[in-house]
């Protein structure tokens, strides 16, 4: 998937249309035969999503050497090097990618050891059920963008932080200046006007507060939903809300 950038000045529905934009996976399915290739090539055709394909773990490994993947879907028996061991080196150099991995017939062992080792879920060939091929990968895409929506909220949310300190800070600042004033109608219209701002900004203190521990119960999960993402989001809308009604926050 893309590598979101400049989180600093987006707005939450800038953020919003970027992740939809560009929530595209970036997947290789490797197999020395060509017929589980073009299964493969025919499903995902206009999916929206990059697919590659490799014959063998060695070449599997040149490719993400040089660039990174969202998902490989491995035949754990490849020719020279295994599939599962192409799986271990790829953890070494892509700890963010997923794998399916293919066995060559129903063997409940291969499936166990493939599993052990981190892979999502396994592939039995022949592909007797292309349907539930096509859920398997569809549901292993699904995760990945639901972990890469995460990383990039838990982003923003810092960035959002940040930005509520630095307001916190300048209102402070400024309460001082006007302490120093003399005493009058415009003085306490603008004491008044701070302390609003101060109670402003405590509420949506508060609000990210709370979108933080969602988002660390989130990230602990093995199960993310897009729907408790959409919650976050929501309240980080709410603080921004309430921030920008005394103040323009961007």
């Amino acid at each position: 998937m893309e590598d979101f950038s400049s989180l600093e000045s987006m707005s939450l529905d800038e953020l919003g249309y970027t992740l939809l934009v560009n929530g595209r996976t970036d997947l290789m399915v490797v197999d020395d035969e060509e017929v589980i290739r073009t299964v493969f090539e025919a499903l995902l055709e206009g999916s929206g999503h990059h697919a590659s394909f490799a014959n063998t773990a060695e070449e599997a490994l040149e490719i993400v050497g040089q660039q990174e993947f969202d998902l490989l879907v491995v035949d754990k028996n490849l020719p020279g090097l295994s599939g599962i061991e192409l799986m271990k080196r790829v953890r070494e150099m892509r700890p963010r990618t997923d794998f399916l991995v293919i066995t060559g017939y129903a063997s409940y062992e291969s499936a166990v050891e493939a599993l052990r080792l981190g892979a999502l879920d396994y592939l039995e060939k022949p592909f007797d059920d292309v349907d539930l091929l096509k859920v398997k990968i569809d549901r292993a895409i699904e995760r990945q963008k639901l972990v890469q929506e995460n990383a990039v909220l838990a982003d923003y949310l810092r960035s959002a932080h940040m930005k509520l300190e630095s307001t916190v800070q300048g209102l402070d600042l400024d309460k001082q200046a006007v302490n120093g004033l003399s005493n009058g109608a415009a003085a306490n219209d603008l004491r008044v006007r701070y302390d609003e701002l101060k109670k402003s900004t405590a509420f949506a203190s508060g609000m990210l507060v709370q979108a933080n521990s969602h988002l660390q119960n989130l990230s602990s999960s093995d199960r993310i939903s897009r729907g408790s993402l959409r919650n976050i989001q929501r309240l980080l809308a709410e603080a921004w809300r309430q921030l920008s009604k005394n103040l323009p926050v961007t």
